[in-house]
């Protein structure tokens, strides 16, 4: 009998709370907007009732740029709105300019850098628990603003055509008024019909007007034509990711301008922020829901 007291005094001793000899969590499931991510290597680890997770994977679905500074052991993370710095050890977060005290600090493990969830919160991820709280989906912020738009000049092509031939639209105009570009490309859309093709209007902001130019599309020379966007107001969310996911933006925008009475008129816009040809997650593009005025 003292034998066997002898033994469980000496498993206490090594499992001081009474519950490091049960099996390990599961791993929590991470997706990035419903597909799940791989890690390898390192893999989400659980502190308490906060989960940490390996960022670069994450950080690659977001198409933000990661900057680690070994030295220091300071990690900068950047995306288009916001720049967060965090170090191992450390619960203190700096985005922008804000202080955020996390619930838990950053780690090294297997040559991977572990951070909460918390932190991908604070740079603009929504993330959505399953109820079993085993699967978590990450996806962008959705922040909807209303703001007026100021007229601007600018010169464009109008056409019927399928939303997958907007870029090579766009580039013909582009090589046409390249010199005299001044703002942001952007494209309008009036009418959806994928029968006859799109009502579009590819708009590209002119410091001066463009005469007697036009482009080739499809066999038709198409004139393009200089002038001024009103001024109006507009639903705005602007998002980062690839083109593909604009499609559920626009349905939560439609969504939200139904459930809080806002009547939409158009022709709506798709303002090309920031583009990067060699990396689609790190495109920028702003939605704007043109409104009928306040």
């Amino acid at each position: 009998m003292k034998k066997c007291m002898l033994l469980l005094f000496i498993a206490l001793l090594a499992c001081p709370s009474g519950t490091a000899l049960s099996a390990a969590a599961p791993a929590v499931k991470i997706s990035w907007n419903g597909t799940p991510i791989t890690f390898t290597g390192a893999t989400p680890v659980q502190e308490g009732k906060t989960w940490l997770v390996p960022i670069r994977p994450v950080s690659e679905e977001l198409g933000a740029d990661l900057l680690w500074a070994a030295k220091e052991k300071k990690l900068t993370l950047s995306t288009f709105a916001r720049t967060a710095i965090l170090v191992i050890g450390s619960k203190q977060m700096k985005v922008n300019e804000q202080t955020i005290t996390l619930h838990a600090a950053p780690r090294q493990h297997q040559s991977a850098i572990l951070v909460p969830l918390e932190a991908l919160e604070a740079i603009g991820l929504v993330t959505a628990w399953n109820p079993a709280k085993t699967a978590v989906d990450l996806k962008p912020e959705f922040t909807v603003v209303k703001k007026y738009v100021f007229p601007i000049q600018v010169a464009s092509i109008r056409y019927r055509g399928q939303y997958e031939e907007i870029t090579k639209v766009f580039t013909l105009l582009d090589s046409k008024v390249k010199d005299v570009i001044n703002g942001q490309g952007m494209s309008l859309y009036y009418e959806q019909n994928y029968e006859l093709g799109h009502d579009t209007e590819i708009c590209i902001p002119v410091s001066k007007a463009v005469e007697g130019e036009s482009i080739e599309y499809k066999g038709q020379k198409i004139p393009i034509v200089t002038k001024t966007l009103e001024g109006a107001y507009f639903l705005s969310v602007v998002h980062q990711g690839t083109p593909d996911t604009l499609g559920d933006v626009w349905a939560q925008m439609d969504l939200y301008a139904k459930n809080t009475g806002v009547q939409l008129t158009s022709p709506s816009r798709e303002v090309y922020v920031h583009e990067d040809l060699k990396d689609y997650r790190k495109q920028v593009t702003e939605i704007q829901l043109r409104f009928k005025d306040l």
